[in-house]
């Protein structure tokens, strides 16, 4: 008997994946250097330079749940349905579902980690684009990013350098974020 007919054979010990939860807590995701240097996911920043990274279902979701944040600082509860409905994802709730292949891609660029698979945190604010992201914007992007960062340069203001990834980012193959303690 080969091995392949030793695994087809083999009883499937994977566990049972549990279906997405249907209301999700936001927490926020407090990062004393980004609150310095960061950008607000509101932010003209956001709107102008990470869109083109992380997509308009990812921005239009931080944004939302920034603002839930505001207003409720300690954090709130979504239902995924209604606040996929709201940002016009529809309503389905699936694994593959628009509003958790958001989140998912939301998590993959560090702007929202799960805590717990009921809880979501949301950053407070957003660093500068790396070097690696800037590079996948279009020439013209670039161009006007480099142009903002030497504005806001000469006027003095004060943000982060471009991120230097670790060795696993450079690959595409990113660290998944860390846990919530």
């Amino acid at each position: 008997m080969s091995i392949l007919d030793q695994q087809a054979d083999a009883p499937h010990t994977e566990p049972e994946h549990e279906a997405p939860p249907s209301s999700l807590i936001i927490r926020p995701w407090w990062d004393p250097d980004l609150a310095v240097a960061g950008f607000d996911p509101r932010s003209a920043y956001v709107e102008r330079y990470w869109l083109g990274v992380l997509g308009p279902s990812v921005v239009f979701l931080l944004r939302r749940l920034s603002r839930g944040l505001e207003e409720h600082p300690s954090g709130f509860q979504i239902t995924l349905a209604d606040t996929s409905r709201a940002i016009g994802l529809g309503g389905g709730l699936g694994r593959q579902a628009p509003i958790n292949r958001t989140i998912d891609r939301a998590c993959m660029f560090n702007t929202m980690r799960r805590g717990s698979p009921t809880e979501l945190q949301v950053r407070a604010h957003l660093p500068q684009l790396n070097q690696r992201q800037l590079a996948r914007l279009p020439l013209a992007v670039r161009s006007a990013h480099e142009r903002w960062l030497s504005e806001q340069q000469a006027a003095g203001v004060r943000h982060l350098e471009p991120i230097r990834l670790p060795s696993s980012a450079a690959t595409g193959n990113p660290s998944p974020p860390p846990r919530a303690a």
